[in-house]
């Protein structure tokens, strides 16, 4: 059900989203006669880099093989050593690979670009990685983001309650509130460019390509070429390539007709391509053993958490017993590959977390504690490992200023997903404990607001409504919500 809001309570939400994740207000710039949200270059650096944390988290994410990710980062380097002087250089390109088997590649307005492991698994040689690299980063330096922005900032939380002031920005370049990291990153992950844009960057990489003076622009043209001709399933964590991808056949077409006219130098598909990186086969080999694991691991612990839910603690312990199993598998295999991934400490430890609640054995809360302690060593932008840690702080330990840091953290990089709001609730619940020096019900009712807003259905939401009724029995998110 979608709930129509007039605009001061617009406004209303859109502060809060800030003032709780600590967003600045971005400068106003009158300019009536352009569009609503266009950004500097400055603005879209730090909107990105702010913005990256939560975006990584939400897509599955990075990859923990330190030597795949330079291998990408230095492939990246060539192609962005080749844009032309007369196109935006001033970005601080950085090139990475996400943990996800979906097949699919990505670029943030400020210079970040992103690849999968599940498209890594199907290129053939250097020169397509260097393909597909080169598109994304067309996307930044041809500004296809500008014309995007009304999709990146205005997110639909919990029943629908659009997070930005749209109708106060019209006449400005800028919003005038940045949403949170969390929003900003959610619509990042799902943008779909116009089938102009997506021309426009094969076009534009077929130059930077030729450019570099290593690959063949060929390899642009390949590359499409492989990726329709797979079956995409997608996953949680980011759409298939077809959905922010169409590619049409004419465009391959048009990009022949290119690299014929303005590339005859290049030979034809006799071409010898760069081979890859060995790196890229032992992520493969990688991917067929303790990632196939986690797999696993993650379904039995999901299907246990549900059992749990719908009152059957035994068959709840089967399965999560199951789950560990596969775990301590995927980090044995781990381990012996010689890395460390953080996500799968993590999901032990909800594992145990389970376990808990199963049978009321303490020692599943110490080993749950232990594991969450490994997955922030290993990772600290983990979301679920700084938002439990944060969670023992506060109700077991009862130390109440790391409580806050790891809480304000995981607000920071929520990837919105499984346990979205749950960072707000767990702050709101800290500000309102008597025995906490910081008590601040200002700030208590601020958080139980967002918790609402982005947990309108949750299992929590009477009480929460309750007792933000006693803080602040004029708050307009409780009007919103009747």
């Amino acid at each position: 059900m979608r709930i129509d809001v007039p605009l001061r309570s617009t406004l209303l939400l859109t502060l809060l989203v800030a003032i709780s994740a600590g967003c600045e207000s971005l400068k106003l710039r009158r300019r009536p006669e352009a569009p609503v949200f266009v950004l500097t270059t400055a603005e879209k650096i730090r909107l990105t880099k702010e913005s990256a944390p939560a975006f990584e988290n939400a897509a599955g994410g990075a990859c923990p093989e330190e030597d795949l990710q330079r291998y990408v980062q230095n492939v990246g380097d060539r192609v962005a050593a080749a844009i032309p002087e007369h196109h935006p250089r001033e970005f601080p390109f950085a090139f990475r690979v996400l943990n996800t088997k979906t097949v699919n590649a990505f670029s943030l307005p400020g210079g970040y670009v992103y690849v999968t492991r599940g498209l890594l698994e199907h290129i053939r040689n250097e020169d397509e990685l260097a393909g597909i690299l080169a598109c994304q980063t067309a996307h930044v330096t041809m500004a296809h983001f500008d014309d995007k922005f009304h999709e990146i900032l205005l997110v639909n939380l919990g029943v629908g309650v659009p997070v930005a002031a749209v109708s106060a920005a019209r006449e400005y370049e800028s919003p005038v509130y940045l949403c949170d990291q969390t929003a900003i990153a959610m619509n990042l992950r799902n943008l779909r460019f116009t089938p102009e844009d997506e021309a426009e960057a094969n076009a534009t990489a077929v130059q930077y390509i030729a450019r570099t003076g290593r690959y063949h622009p060929q390899a642009v043209i390949d590359v499409l070429e492989v990726l329709d001709a797979l079956r995409h399933t997608p996953d949680t964590a980011l759409p298939a390539w077809h959905y922010t991808h169409p590619a049409p056949p004419e465009r391959k077409k048009e990009l022949r007709e290119l690299l014929e006219r303005d590339y005859p130098e290049f030979p034809g598909a006799k071409q010898r391509f760069i081979k890859a990186d060995p790196v890229i086969e032992k992520m493969r080999k990688a991917g067929e053993t303790y990632l196939r694991l986690f797999e696993k691991a993650e379904s039995e612990r999901k299907l246990g958490e549900r059992m749990i839910r719908c009152g059957f603690p035994g068959n709840a312990r089967v399965r999560l017993e199951s789950a560990l199993k596969y775990y301590d598998g995927a980090i044995a295999l781990a381990r012996e590959s010689e890395i460390e991934v953080a996500s799968f400490y993590a999901g032990r430890a909800l594992a145990y977390r389970g376990l808990l609640d199963c049978t009321r054995d303490e020692s599943f809360r110490k080993k749950a504690r232990a594991d969450f302690d490994d997955a922030k060593r290993i990772d600290p932008r983990n979301f679920v490992a700084r938002l439990f840690r944060g969670y023992y702080f506060l109700k077991v330990d009862r130390f109440y200023r790391r409580a806050r840091d790891e809480l304000l953290e995981a607000a920071r990089l929520n990837p919105g997903a499984e346990y979205r709001g749950l960072p707000y609730l767990y702050l709101a619940e800290l500000y309102d404990t008597p025995d906490y020096k910081g008590r601040d019900e200002k700030t208590a009712a601020q958080n139980y607001e967002m918790y609402l807003v982005l947990n309108p259905l949750g299992d929590d939401v009477p009480r929460v409504t309750e007792r933000l009724k006693e803080l602040k029995p004029d708050s307009e998110i409780l009007e919103l919500l009747k």
